[in-house]
């Protein structure tokens, strides 16, 4: 992740904002979309991202050239990592937790993929999309989008092998 300007800080996030969360549970998150190409169809849809569990990922302030990151997915500024994770004892923020807010779902396009072929058959670029809510074949994911298709992927394991998936919910 490093490579794109971003990472995945550590431990579980909590939403400060009950507006941002489902259930009276903290971890299941319900994140701000940003419009996009990727987001559009699920924000055009009224449709709501539900992430049980996730980590927060980081985008560094300066990002090398050809590089552009967007945060699709965004806690609200009250959110915080929990560093104890799944040892967690109680939601309520601790001395250590990484204050918010955090992106949890990044689209990168970086012109040097692009270069490398990279593009739909109409020439447009597909964006990674990076998010550390895991399906359940890949644990955490960096997926080559066509709109919102998926057409292809590489993994990384995380520290949260088990987490379920992120889920698209109509509310």
């Amino acid at each position: 992740m490093a490579e794109y300007g971003t990472q995945a800080t550590e431990g579980i996030v909590l939403e400060g904002d009950s507006s941002h969360y489902a259930w009276g549970a903290p971890h299941y998150l319900l994140p701000d979309m940003a419009s996009h190409a990727i987001t559009d169809p699920l924000i055009d849809g009224k449709y709501h991202v539900l992430l049980p569990v996730a980590q927060g990922l980081t985008v560094a302030d300066t990002l090398r050239d050809g590089l552009d990151v967007t945060k699709l997915l965004t806690t609200s500024s009250t959110a915080f990592s929990k560093l104890a994770g799944y040892a967690m004892e109680t939601y309520d923020k601790a001395e250590g937790d990484i204050e918010g807010p955090f992106a949890l779902c990044l689209a990168i396009t970086d012109a040097l993929l692009l270069r490398s072929g990279n593009q739909d058959r109409m020439g447009s670029p597909r964006p990674l999309c990076w998010t550390t809510a895991p399906t359940p074949r890949f644990p955490a994911a960096i997926w080559t989008c066509s709109s919102t298709r998926l057409t292809g992927c590489a993994h990384r394991r995380t520290a949260f092998p088990s987490v379920p998936r992120a889920w698209i919910t109509s509310i």
